[in-house]
């Protein structure tokens, strides 16, 4: 019976830490995909000739995008992913709009789907070494936490 508790209690003590890497992981995935999107515009793609008038594309993407933070901030990252899957329809070879859908989808445990948004972000982001160094990173935090998964499951 002793050993019984001992491990019962083992194994909630090693399931608090899995659950606070699994946190802490979010958290700084997050954190990297805010700094990185941060003062910067969404780049668009100057050659996409079936949208009408870029501006308004752009200035649509925009606010669809500030609409998507919303709803993340308040962990809605359903209705966070369909803001965002709306902007990718008007710029398809945006990287930056790729890279944050993966982001929400790690947010939401979906790590294969995760894993690859940012690979497609990575191939649309070609000189762009910086977005491509923060879909290197999502991918990893991608793995290592479905790893945990398949551990812990």
């Amino acid at each position: 019976m002793v050993m019984i508790k001992n491990i019962t209690k083992n194994n909630k003590n090693h399931r608090k830490g899995f659950i606070g890497r699994r946190i802490g992981w979010v958290i700084l995935i997050t954190a990297i995909t805010l700094v990185g999107c941060a003062g910067k515009a969404i780049e668009t793609d100057p050659n996409q000739s079936d949208i009408g008038n870029t501006q308004d594309a752009s200035r649509a993407v925009k606010t669809l995008l500030a609409k998507a933070d919303t709803q993340a901030s308040h962990a809605h990252f359903e209705r966070a992913a369909a803001l965002i899957e709306r902007a990718l329809r008007i710029e398809p070879r945006n990287a930056h709009l790729w890279h944050r859908l993966a982001s929400v989808r790690l947010q939401q445990g979906k790590y294969a789907q995760a894993e690859s948004l940012a690979q497609k972000s990575s191939s649309l982001a070609k000189g762009n070494e910086e977005l491509q160094q923060r879909n290197l990173e999502l991918i990893d935090a991608a793995r290592m936490l479905a790893e945990d998964d398949k551990r812990a499951g």
